[in-house]
């Protein structure tokens, strides 16, 4: 969405504000990875992406994962997630 704005406030606040909505949803993707028991270690953080390393039998529960809303509470929202899988 275009934003109308040269304000570096509004940047800021928008900027630091995505943020606060992946980092909440990374909490909750690690959580649903430690409840399964799957083994997967989680790699880097960039920005907006959580780069996991999952094993083999992980790939369909980490599929499965983009079906799901993940519930933001100091927006009062949900957000989709993307999972990209790339199999070496």
């Amino acid at each position: 969405r275009k934003i109308l704005s040269d304000s570096a406030h509004v940047n800021h606040f928008l900027q630091s504000t995505g943020v606060d909505v992946s980092f909440a949803i990374f909490s909750q993707i690690i959580e649903k990875f430690n409840k399964s028991k799957i083994k997967y270690s989680p790699l880097y953080i960039i920005h907006d992406a959580i780069i996991l390393d999952v094993s083999q039998e992980g790939f369909e529960f980490a599929k499965s994962l983009s079906s799901e809303m993940f519930a933001v509470e100091k927006l009062d929202c949900k957000f989709p997630i993307k999972i990209d899988i790339i199999k070496e």
